[in-house]
Parts: structure tokens; sequence; C-alpha cells
């Protein structure tokens, strides 16, 4: 399970930051991409990235690495989440190919959806965007936003892209629903 660290926080799951600190999906770290309708169902997708590095008894350093992708309905559900989708990295440092990965599965019904995201050289997110299957309809774009901090012994460097996108869902999608990805 992937986790963030926070200033002044034990090591906090991405999944508990999503659902409990940001309970409202249009406010916090989701950037709302249209004009829906206030009752209009939306879907939240977010990018992660976590890196610190400590020192190591023995000497030298201990390095340590989180992050990935999730999908959080508009109750706070989470009802996607992995690592590595399409077995690659979620975002990608190279500008000209971002990680692009299709996700399409029961929760979607007949559609499937592309999520994309480029890095920058810290790993951390700079540009995310949702788009239909076939990339040819934008559904929603935002920036990243990243922290890094220093504090003597040991640093941190964490980022995230969060945007939102109208999709109504069916009842029970989870984590463990027939979800398919595809590298695209």
């Amino acid at each position: 399970m992937s986790s963030i660290n926070f200033r002044g926080a034990t090591s906090l799951s991405l999944f508990t930051l999503l659902t409990s600190a940001t309970p409202a999906p249009h406010s916090g770290i989701f950037q709302r991409q249209h004009e829906a309708r206030v009752d209009q169902p939306m879907v939240n997708a977010i990018w992660s990235n976590s890196d610190s590095i400590t020192p190591d008894l023995g000497g030298g350093s201990q390095i340590t690495h989180g992050g990935g992708f999730s999908l959080i309905d508009d109750h706070g559900n989470v009802i996607y989440n992995d690592d590595s989708p399409a077995n690659q990295s979620p975002c990608l440092t190279n500008d000209a190919s971002r990680a692009t990965f299709i996700l399409s599965g029961s929760c979607f019904g007949e559609h499937g959806y592309a999520f994309s995201c480029r890095a920058g050289f810290s790993g951390n997110p700079e540009l995310c965007r949702v788009e239909t299957e076939d990339q040819s309809v934008l559904l929603g774009e935002a920036e990243g936003n990243e922290d890094a901090d220093f504090y003597g012994i040991f640093a941190t460097n964490e980022g995230y892209c969060g945007l939102s996108f109208p999709l109504a869902l069916p009842e029970g999608c989870t984590p463990d629903s027939d979800w398919s990805v595809t590298k695209a």
C-alpha cells in the first residue's frame, strides 16, 4: 500500500488521506474540470509520488519510494488503486511519452478511459489528464503539486496531481471489480 509522509505526521495511507481529509470530491486536492450539474456524479483521479532519504545506522542512506494511481468515487470510496498500472509507472518524466494507460471494466460500462501523467525531473506529477479511450475527447486536465523538505538528517519529496471528471458509476464498484488495464 502506498504511503505519503507529511511534516509533523506519521506515515499516512494514501486512502486515509483521500477519504478522510477530503470528503468533498470537488475541494482540496482535486481540480474540478467541468461545469457539471451539482447533482452529477464525479470520479476523482489522483497520481502520487513520495520519496524520502534517511541516514542508515550502518552508514550510507536508506531511500524509500511510494506512489501510484487511484480512482475515488464521489462518496470518498476507493474504486481502483494500482502502484504500477499496465506494469509501468503511472507518471513518466519523458515529455514526449507521458505514461498513458487505458482503464476499462464493468464499472465503466462499454467505455474505457485513457489516464496519462507527465512527471518532472523529481518524479512528481506535473500534468495529468483523463480522456476518452480513443484519446479524442479531453475530460479533464490538471497541474501537479509538490513539496520537498529537508529536516537536517533526512529529506522528503512528495507530489500529486488530482482532478475530477463527470462519470456515473454503478453501485458496488471496488478495487476488486472487473478491471482491465492496458498500456496505450
